[in-house]
Protein backbone atom coordinates (compact mmCIF):
# COMPACT_ATOMS: atom_id res chain seq x y z
CA UNK A 1 0.00 0.00 0.00
CA UNK A 2 1.32 3.45 -0.94
CA UNK A 3 0.64 6.18 1.60
CA UNK A 4 1.41 9.89 1.76
CA UNK A 5 2.17 11.24 5.25
CA UNK A 6 2.59 14.77 6.50
CA UNK A 7 2.55 16.79 9.69
CA UNK A 8 -0.85 18.45 9.81
CA UNK A 9 -0.25 20.56 12.94
CA UNK A 10 2.02 20.81 15.95
CA UNK A 11 1.95 22.32 19.42
CA UNK A 12 5.25 22.82 21.23
CA UNK A 13 5.72 23.49 24.94
CA UNK A 14 9.18 24.87 25.69
CA UNK A 15 10.18 23.73 29.17
CA UNK A 16 13.76 25.00 29.55
CA UNK A 17 16.50 26.54 27.40
CA UNK A 18 18.61 24.08 25.44
CA UNK A 19 22.35 24.41 26.10
CA UNK A 20 23.31 21.69 23.60
CA UNK A 21 21.97 19.96 20.53
CA UNK A 22 18.62 18.29 21.04
CA UNK A 23 17.57 14.83 20.00
CA UNK A 24 14.24 13.11 19.59
CA UNK A 25 13.34 9.48 19.54
CA UNK A 26 10.16 8.45 17.77
CA UNK A 27 8.59 5.12 18.59
CA UNK A 28 5.41 3.87 17.00
CA UNK A 29 3.44 1.45 19.13
CA UNK A 30 2.58 -1.68 17.12
CA UNK A 31 -1.10 -1.17 18.07
CA UNK A 32 -1.03 2.34 16.56
CA UNK A 33 0.59 1.00 13.38
CA UNK A 34 -2.04 -1.75 13.09
CA UNK A 35 -4.83 0.79 13.73
CA UNK A 36 -3.41 3.11 11.05
CA UNK A 37 -3.19 0.30 8.50
CA UNK A 38 -6.73 -0.90 9.25
CA UNK A 39 -8.15 2.64 9.09
CA UNK A 40 -6.31 3.40 5.84
CA UNK A 41 -7.70 0.22 4.27
CA UNK A 42 -11.30 0.97 5.31
CA UNK A 43 -11.49 4.79 5.28
CA UNK A 44 -8.57 5.83 3.10
CA UNK A 45 -7.15 8.30 5.62
CA UNK A 46 -5.82 8.31 9.18
CA UNK A 47 -5.26 11.25 11.54
CA UNK A 48 -3.68 10.89 14.97
CA UNK A 49 -1.75 13.05 17.43
CA UNK A 50 1.55 11.74 18.79
CA UNK A 51 3.68 13.22 21.57
CA UNK A 52 7.46 13.55 21.37
CA UNK A 53 10.09 14.95 23.72
CA UNK A 54 13.15 16.99 22.74
CA UNK A 55 16.05 15.96 24.98
CA UNK A 56 19.44 17.61 25.51
CA UNK A 57 22.80 15.82 25.91
CA UNK A 58 22.32 15.55 29.68
CA UNK A 59 19.01 13.74 29.23
CA UNK A 60 16.88 16.72 30.29
CA UNK A 61 13.59 17.28 28.49
CA UNK A 62 13.73 20.79 27.02
CA UNK A 63 10.47 20.70 25.06
CA UNK A 64 7.44 18.53 24.40
CA UNK A 65 5.56 18.53 21.11
CA UNK A 66 2.15 17.24 20.10
CA UNK A 67 2.26 16.37 16.40
CA UNK A 68 -0.91 15.72 14.45
CA UNK A 69 -0.07 13.34 11.62
CA UNK A 70 -2.22 12.94 8.50
CA UNK A 71 -1.92 9.82 6.37
CA UNK A 72 -3.76 9.20 3.11
CA UNK A 73 -3.86 6.02 1.05
CA UNK A 74 -2.83 6.61 -2.53
CA UNK A 75 -4.69 4.94 -5.37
Amino acid sequence: MKVIVWLKSAKIDYLKPARSSLSIQIRIDPKDAADAERTLQTEGKFVRTFAIELIDREGEVCARAENEVYMKKLA
